[in-house]
């Protein structure tokens, strides 16, 4: 080894620690340093600053008085006791069941109440000031530290299950006061019981998200092999919800500076309790300064047509990925009017799917028909196809290029039995979305099904190796499956060798559709029931010839 080349070798190497020393130093000092809270209008899981000392007395002495607010669509009952939604219910022409459906149980102060921390039992009595069928408006007094305030919290029902609630906070005292306590002056606290404890493993599934700038941000998400997240803070966002296949909840500031937060409580298999949390932000009052908050809420079902009369933009809610959208969306919405027509001609819900089944099987007739008349044709095929068979036995190169120049000469697909399949599967991912989160349906019974948006379960079982729940319609949609396959694969040449493969079709949408709403698994029997009727019409017809 030559001198200059050892000189240039040590000298590489000292350079490279000299660098790497240096950025260890750097990373160090990086890492000492307080992480930034996150920029505006994205979304993090810190928390918020560390707790200060506050003092906070009550000066209201008020007996609290409750308020009910009603409409024909929306009923909420009103604490005096923390100002605060103690219970909320819902009703409309969707509604199945005898009675409203509740989305906010019954509670003490209630939900949305005054708070200035998160688990305080030391709420804000007020005075009831007014008071209308839609309207309420409450008045109570405390002490912020030393410095007197007056606060005002008042609801107003709206239309289509929406409200408002306002929040005015006045400084009384003869000096200018900060109202700061752990980067924010009082919360909101919101506890939705969207999802009862019965729906776990039903299919039905909790969502979180957030409209952040024109962009619709899910939250909490859960991941295949990661761990599911159980808080998440945000700020700088047009509104937040938290949804069910049926019903969301939905809190838009119309004020700025508020923030928001998720906080998984609690966990029952797939159904999770979950608090939302809404800040104000730290005011600055001057002696007599007042300032209010006010924010809008949607509280009621997951329909695509009243959310978007009350805010265009819930729509997002109902968003598919942008490179299906396109030709999607007009399908989903195509499936949720035929829905909404025939569900209010006919009050069974399970007819009306039955219906739409032949109506998209109507739509489809003509390529069902191409199809039915090709695998009519490649049975008329069969004798022509043994003598092919026959002849090039040895060679079976020759022997499929024979086949295929046969099915050339006649026009025949031998793959044309799989198209309507093809095109059926856009109706269905929309059909499955409708039925999927049609409130309409839920609750609906028909025939043995007890709610058309569940599983039809018959009894519980417990037995090693097969499921808890015993569905029967899953069952007999495979049976149907079966024997459209049979009948298919033994008049149709082109599927022989491939019994097997067609055979375990079946068994997979048994694995899908085990737990899938009744109301989808009854659509799909139906769809193969009309299919079997319609491959057995052709093959009757004399008039189908070579």
């Amino acid at each position: 080894m030559d001198r200059d080349f050892e000189k240039r070798f040590f000298t590489s190497v000292l350079l490279m620690v000299v660098f790497f020393g240096f950025y260890l130093y750097l990373f160090n000092q990086m890492a000492k340093k307080p992480s930034s809270s996150a920029p505006s209008g994205e979304i993090a899981t810190n928390a918020l600053t560390e707790a200060t000392s506050l003092k906070i007395t009550v000066l209201s002495k008020a007996s609290p008085t409750n308020v009910l607010l009603k409409t024909s669509l929306a009923t909420i009952e009103l604490s005096g006791e923390g100002g605060g939604v103690s219970h909320l219910s819902v009703d409309g022409p969707w509604n199945q069941s005898e009675g409203s459906v509740s989305l906010l149980s019954p509670v003490g102060a209630g939900y949305g109440s005054l708070q200035w921390e998160k688990e305080t039992t030391n709420v804000l009595p007020f005075s009831l000031v007014a008071a209308t069928e839609t309207k309420a408006e409450w008045m109570g007094l405390l002490v912020w530290n030393t410095t007197p305030l007056e606060v005002r919290v008042s609801y107003e029902i709206l239309s289509n299950y929406a409200f408002v609630q306002q929040v005015v906070i006045s400084n009384r005292s003869k000096e200018a006061v900060k109202i700061d306590h752990q980067g924010r002056s009082f919360l909101l606290r919101w506890r939705p019981d969207i999802m009862s404890t019965n729906e776990a493993g039903t299919g039905n599934m909790q969502t979180y998200g957030a409209l952040v700038g024109k962009k619709f941000v899910s939250l909490l998400k859960k991941g295949l092999f990661s761990a599911p997240q159980n808080a998440t803070f945000l700020s700088n966002f047009q509104w937040v919800s938290l949804a069910d296949n049926y019903f969301v909840f939905i809190a838009e500031p119309k004020t700025s500076g508020i923030a928001a937060s998720y906080e998984v409580e609690s966990r029952h298999k797939t159904v999770e309790k979950t608090a939302v949390t809404l800040y104000l932000p730290v005011l600055l009052l001057g002696s007599g300064e007042t300032t209010n908050f006010t924010i809008q809420y949607y509280c009621g079902p997951r329909k695509e047509s009243l959310l978007r009369q009350v805010n265009p933009t819930y729509g997002q809610l109902f968003r598919w990925p942008t490179v299906f959208a396109w030709f999607m969306k007009p399908i989903e919405w195509a499936m949720v009017w035929l829905l909404n027509v025939l569900g209010g001609w006919i009050a069974n819900k399970g007819i009306v799917i039955i219906l739409i089944a032949l109506i998209v099987k109507l739509l489809l007739s003509p390529l069902s028909i191409q199809a039915a008349v090709s695998v009519k044709k490649q049975q008329l095929l069969q004798p022509k196809l043994k003598n092919i068979q026959e002849k090039y036995k040895d060679n079976q190169q020759v022997l499929q290029q024979k086949i295929m120049e046969l099915y050339r000469k006649e026009k025949i697909n031998p793959l044309g039995g799989c198209l309507p399949l093809l095109l059926q599967i856009p109706v269905f991912f929309a059909l499955y979305r409708v039925l999927s989160h049609s409130v309409e349906l839920k609750g609906a019974t028909f025939l043995w099904i007890k709610d058309l948006t569940q599983p039809d379960t018959l009894f519980t079982m417990n037995i090693p190796l097969l499921p808890h729940q015993f569905n029967l319609l899953p069952l007999i949609m495979t049976a149907i499956q079966l024997l459209q396959t049979k009948l298919q694969t033994a008049k149709n040449p082109a599927m022989k060798g491939q019994e097997l493969n067609m055979y375990l079709l079946p068994l997979v949408f048994l694995f899908l559709f085990w737990n899938m709403p009744s109301g989808l698994v009854l659509y799909w029997t139906i769809q193969n029931i009309y299919t079997i009727i319609e491959q057995e019409i052709i093959n009757l017809d004399r008039h189908i010839q070579l």
